[in-house]
């Protein structure tokens, strides 16, 4: 499995590949004050891409519209994928940039969403 920088187990290359996109990150807690979940969220090109991390062995990534009233409740998901934190992480960067244009008021919107630390496993 390969990564960026040649570094194909180290989690902490592909989050800060990830910061370097803009993503923003924020945690979710467990009643005990551990962390159950780390959320990435970035909006760009029209789109809004959403990270979800629990572990290195399991991670969801989401492609939305940026037009989502509501990405806990999204409608229209444009592309999904689930597995190791690794996979899920290198598919999401891949992914290539929709084109320019496509979204509706994409730069004002990147202004105002912002990660919520309220997904918690099973209670979306």
């Amino acid at each position: 499995m390969g990564g960026p920088a040649g570094a194909p187990n180290d989690i902490g290359v592909r989050l800060e590949a990830m910061r370097a996109l803009d993503y923003e990150f924020a945690t979710d807690h467990a009643d005990d004050g551990s962390i159950d979940a780390l959320v990435g969220v970035r909006v760009h090109h029209g789109v809004i891409d959403i990270l979800e991390l629990y572990g290195e062995d399991e991670a969801t990534a989401t492609r939305l519209p940026d037009s989502e009233p509501n990405i806990m409740l999204a409608r229209t998901v444009l592309w999904h994928t689930r597995g190791t934190a690794y996979e899920v992480i290198d598919e999401l960067l891949s992914l290539p940039d929709p084109e320019a244009g496509g979204g509706s008021g994409s730069d004002q919107r990147e202004r105002r969403v912002r990660v919520h630390s309220a997904l918690r496993r099973g209670r979306r």
